[in-house]
């Protein structure tokens, strides 16, 4: 790990860092951890943000995450945050799960044997779906937050589909889908106007070779649903316009897992977590006893 601009900081016995790595390409990723003082970990729990943000939108979960006596980390994607690369652009999905892969190699590099989780939202949950699908027995279980597997096909018919990919070759950087409306994220209006005001989000429209390259996921991950045997959580907000209810009543009907559950949260827009303190805190809850239900009873304290 190529330790650049690092800083500490004690907040309560949770310590976060923030650092950096690069790439294979040569990019410089931003990283983030949230840890405590012990030097065995319960487990580990890879954070997938979605698109247009940035991790440290994730601190709560983060510290959380920690306080239980995990390590939870995670990075801004290429062309997200403070890491390098054009805004919001990618020509193949496959770029994001090899970093994904690169950082989570590293951590479990120095902590051999501990479980390791992944949690993803929106875009982040397509992430962590094809992350899980290219390492079936690799990881303890996967936290899935309005996870984008099925495209709304109001909006992505099969003629706009067809001129998407055209566009994602003549004209890649044409915003083929207008700016996010931070209102549909959250019904706090708090939280809708903070992530209006953040730098580090991107306030414009997705591009039409991202918009590309997340529908080729997408299609990748419907097509091989049969082979997601891993334990997961899969959670959505019944009124979340952005990311519609039936990419996670798809991953849930279709995946054969043994080990699956599936909650809908009421009245929750798109970011559960970021939600009115009531459904916020409720999901944090259920995101972190279904962890400490699939620990190894030798780790439990």
């Amino acid at each position: 790990l190529v330790a650049q601009e690092k800083r500490e900081m004690a907040n309560g016995q949770v310590i976060s860092e923030e650092s950096s790595f690069k790439n294979a390409d040569g990019q410089k990723i931003f990283a983030k951890y949230w840890k405590t003082s012990e030097k065995k970990p319960r487990a580990l729990i890879f954070i997938c943000h979605g698109v247009g943000e940035h991790c440290s939108r994730y601190e709560r979960l983060g510290k959380a995450l920690a306080e239980r006596g995990y390590v939870a980390f995670t990075h801004d994607h290429v062309g997200h945050g403070h890491s390098d690369g054009e805004r919001v652009q990618i020509s193949n999905f496959n770029c994001y799960i090899r970093d994904v892969f690169q950082h989570i190699d590293q951590v479990t590099a120095t902590h051999s044997g501990i479980p390791v989780f992944i949690f993803g939202h929106s875009m982040g949950g397509t992430i962590a779906i094809q992350s899980v699908l290219d390492r079936p027995d690799f990881f303890t279980g996967a936290i899935f937050s309005a996870p984008s597997v099925k495209a709304d096909p109001a909006v992505a018919t099969a003629c706009l589909v067809f001129l998407g990919k055209i566009a994602a070759w003549i004209a890649p950087a044409f915003q083929v889908i207008p700016p996010i409306d931070p209102s549909v994220l959250s019904r706090d209006p708090k939280e809708a106007k903070k992530y209006a005001d953040d730098p580090l989000n991107w306030h414009g429209g997705l591009k039409a070779r991202w918009t590309n390259a997340i529908l080729n996921t997408m299609e990748d991950i419907q097509k091989n649903i049969s082979a997601l045997k891993t334990p997961f959580f899969v959670a959505h907000g019944d009124d979340d316009q952005l990311v519609k209810i039936d990419s996670s009543i798809f991953l849930n009907e279709n995946s054969p897992s043994k080990d699956k559950t599936f909650k809908v949260y009421k009245d929750c827009r798109h970011e559960i977590l970021n939600e009115l303190e009531e459904s916020a805190a409720t999901f944090l809850k259920d995101v972190l006893e279904w962890i400490e239900q699939r620990l190894p009873v030798v780790l439990q304290i």
